[in-house]
């Protein structure tokens, strides 16, 4: 289903072609957040999505070879039509507006979608930071919340750039309009008193964008192409046991287990060639010495064709390993079990006089011993009703005669 314009449409377009974007070359800032909203929500795409008015123009993509699509096939065209709300398509395949879309029923092969609109001051939203998989699943709410704040960066940033853009115009006019100098002045330091706003709300959210890094529960680490430790958060310093003082020369090597060190040594030289790797499981050592299991994703950011650092997100499932291990311990007991009482259901040789049953070396022994050798078990001993009555009617026999 091709998506209904938004009402503001002309003015929409007007702000998008303000901000002077569209088919420009790629820009760091952009590639960072569209990569850390891949890396947060667990996707192998992640687009910055322009909404023009003939198509969707990507500024950044990760895990896409195309740099723009129509705009009637766009997901993203949908998304914009809610502004300040994110937009999500758990199932593409069973979405009565999207099943017979060309970019489910082929590449990429769309199964699910979540959009967070692009939204200026004004309310016009300009497109989306957007997460695609290609099999339908749910972000959780922490994903939901990141992917949020991200867009909001991204807005405060498209807001800095459009007054930017506008301040390079009043530059130009100034010098135009030589005879009327003191309006321009006047309107110029207007405008660098909403630049600075806009920096200072700027450096705010990313103060909130640092903040999300350090109480994030999962373990987050940069690593130069050495293997140094650039960053990492209270997460990951509290499960390792160090703290920011002891970063210093340390590496992601020393961290790691003796008994994986030569498959991570491998690992990494694969993630600095450029090879996104997800679902990684790693053995850390802590400082004390404990193995702790870990599990993420990891990749690297490249800087004119040279690898600048690598960066992952890891997830503690220690316990998880535990859980395994006694599970996996259970189930041997279980089926040892089993085999004892396979043992036991088959004909056994019993003594038609005594009781007594033959093994399979050909002695003859008790019911209890048998069984105690066979299924490790002990007995207790009782007498059933029919052996009393018959015990207490043999005992008035003897008595009475």
């Amino acid at each position: 289903m091709i998506a209904p314009l938004p009402a503001n449409e002309p003015e929409r377009l007007a702000a998008l072609r303000e901000m002077r974007l569209l088919d420009t070359p790629p820009e760091q800032a952009f590639d960072d957040i569209a990569q850390l909203a891949s890396e947060i929500c667990g996707t192998p795409i992640s687009l910055v999505s322009l909404v023009d008015e003939h198509r969707q123009w990507f500024k950044a993509k990760v895990g896409l070879a195309a740099t723009e699509t129509s705009r009637d096939a766009s997901f993203c065209a949908h998304a914009i039509l809610q502004p300040g709300e994110l937009f999500m398509v758990p199932d593409a395949q069973r979405d009565p507006r999207f099943h017979l879309n060309q970019l489910v029923v082929g590449e990429p092969y769309i199964g699910f979608y979540a959009g967070m609109p692009l939204t200026t001051s004004e309310g016009h939203s300009l497109g989306t930071l957007c997460v695609i998989d290609r099999r339908p699943r749910e972000l959780t709410s922490s994903q939901m919340d990141s992917l949020r704040l991200l867009a909001r960066q991204l807005g405060a940033h498209l807001e800095l750039r459009r007054l930017s853009q506008r301040l390079s115009v009043a530059e130009d006019q100034m010098q135009s309009w030589a005879g009327d100098v003191a309006r321009t002045n006047l309107r110029l330091h207007s405008e660098m008193q909403e630049r600075e706003r806009i920096q200072n709300e700027l450096r705010e959210r990313e103060e909130q964008l640092r903040d999300l890094f350090e109480n994030a529960t999962d373990l987050i680490q940069i690593a130069a192409p050495d293997g140094r430790l650039l960053f990492v958060n209270r997460a990951w310093l509290n499960t390792l046991g160090y703290r920011s003082s002891e970063l210093a020369g340390l590496t992601v090597f020393d961290i790691i287990h003796p008994d994986c060190i030569a498959e991570c040594r491998a690992v990494f030289e694969r993630v600095l060639k450029g090879e996104p790797l997800n679902n990684l499981q790693v053995l850390f050592r802590a400082k004390d010495g404990h193995a702790i299991h870990v599990e993420g994703n990891a990749s690297c950011r490249f800087e004119n064709g040279q690898a600048v650092s690598t960066r992952a997100i890891f997830r503690n499932i220690s316990q998880r390993k535990i859980i395994e291990a006694e599970r996996e311990r259970l189930i041997k007991e279980l089926q040892a079990a089993l085999a004892e009482v396979q043992t036991l259901s088959g004909l056994l040789p019993i003594c038609g006089w005594c009781k007594k049953i033959r093994d399979d070396s050909g002695y003859w022994n008790s019911v209890e011993g048998y069984l105690k050798q066979r299924a490790a078990v002990e007995f207790t001993h009782g007498i059933c009703p029919e052996c009393s009555a018959k015990m207490m009617a043999d005992m008035d026999r003897a008595l009475n005669q």
